[in-house]
């Protein structure tokens, strides 16, 4: 079975979050936990559960030290087999559960439909219909020269079995710097993976990553540099992360 859920856990005075497995009535052990503040953002989790007999999951959230200690969960599904996609995105509506962070960047993508601002440099449409949302990075006043914005997926456990990374990117425009794919650890520490440099056309391209091995908890982070002016605007669409190979 796969169980996957939303948690959110904001507050200085938070406590812990488990999930345990109950078996016959009693508690036989425990699947997963976290503890502290894990800032203003639903978390996304998925959880593999090898059993063949009846079972019941439980679902702990213990108070911290004062009354700032909210914890919530949202979006809780058990379905048969192994947990296949753990994210997926094409922007048609919201950033799904992708994270503009305030502390790592300089600024945050954007969502857009059509042409961006600039001539000459990005997207004319979406990948997905021609006719529907990308993100994007807007390069354009008041933004400089070296300025990065990362899209963050919560965090993820890749266990051993790593991920497969596909998306669809655009990066046009006289002045395009870089796109960098980044897998950041539990201690926030990052490693790219991936990167492309400059001007690579007018046109969607596809490109599909496999991180296999040990992965453990991690995020991945979609890091898009600006240039040196205005023309280098960075596009995403049609992300898909699973859980092991290609």
């Amino acid at each position: 079975m796969c169980l996957s859920f939303y948690y959110h856990m904001y507050g200085e005075d938070i406590g812990a979050f488990a999930v345990f497995f109950v078996d016959n009535n009693e508690i036989s052990r425990q699947l997963w936990n976290i503890s502290g503040n894990q800032g203003q953002g639903w978390q996304f989790r998925q959880l593999e559960i090898d059993i063949l007999e009846t079972f019941q999951i439980v679902f702990q959230a213990t108070r911290g030290p004062g009354f700032r200690s909210d914890a919530a969960i949202d979006d809780v599904n058990l379905i048969s087999g192994p947990c296949a996609p753990v994210l997926e995105c094409d922007f048609e509506i919201d950033f799904c559960s992708f994270m503009n962070p305030n502390n790592t960047d300089d600024f945050d993508w954007s969502r857009n439909k059509g042409a961006t601002l600039t001539h000459i440099t990005g997207p004319s449409r979406d990948h997905t219909s021609g006719d529907g949302f990308y993100a994007y990075i807007e390069t354009s006043i008041p933004r400089h020269r070296g300025d990065s914005a990362d899209l963050v997926t919560p965090v993820m456990n890749g266990g051993t079995s790593g991920y497969c990374i596909a998306f669809w990117y655009h990066m046009f425009g006289p002045n395009v710097d870089t796109l960098s794919v980044k897998l950041r650890d539990e201690t926030g520490n990052d490693t790219v993976v991936w990167s492309a440099h400059g001007e690579q056309g007018s046109e969607w391209i596809f490109q599909e990553l496999m991180i296999l091995g040990k992965v453990g908890l991690t995020q991945i982070v979609f890091e898009a540099m600006v240039g040196a002016s205005y023309g280098g605007d960075i596009a995403l669409d049609d992300i898909r992360i699973v859980l092991g190979q290609c």
